[in-house]
C-alpha cells in the first residue's frame, strides 16, 4: 500500500500521510476510530486516485503482484530453490535492488529507508 500511494504521488505521500489523516479526523475529532471503508476512501484521497487494484488483495486470498509494487521502488523478489527441512518444504525469498531503477523508483527507495 505504501508503494503504491508514493508511486502514485511521485513520492509526495506515503501511508504516514494516510495514518495522519485518520488519526486527526477520527481520532481526535470524531473520538473513534474508523471504518474499513474510510481507511480505504483515505489512502484514495491521498494517492489521489483509485487504489482498488491493491484493496483486491486485501479483500480476498489473490497473491499480490509482488513485481508490480516492489518494483515501485526499484526492488524485486526472488525465490530461492525450494529446501525440505524435517520432512515439509520450506519456501525461501530474497529481496534485492533491480539493475538501472529510474529517479522514482530511486526516490521511493531511499524515502521509504528513512533516507533524504
Amino acid at each position: 500500500m505504501d508503494f503504491a500511494i508514493r508511486h502514485a504521488t511521485q513520492n509526495e505521500k506515503s501511508l504516514d500521510d494516510v495514518m495522519q489523516v485518520l488519526y486527526w479526523k477520527y481520532y481526535k475529532e470524531k473520538g473513534r476510530g474508523f471504518t474499513d471503508a474510510e481507511f480505504e476512501q483515505t489512502c484514495e484521497v491521498v494517492a489521489g486516485s483509485s487504489l482498488a487494484e491493491i484493496f483486491e488483495y486485501v479483500y480476498t486470498t489473490k497473491e499480490l503482484d509482488y513485481a508490480k509494487y516492489l518494483g515501485f521502488a526499484g526492488l524485486k523478489m526472488e525465490e530461492l530453490p525450494t529446501v525440505k527441512d524435517d520432512k515439509k518444504q520450506q519456501r525461501k525469498f530474497t529481496l534485492s535492488r533491480i539493475e538501472n531503477p529510474d529517479a522514482l523508483q530511486l526516490s521511493i527507495l531511499k524515502s521509504w529507508q528513512g533516507e533524504k
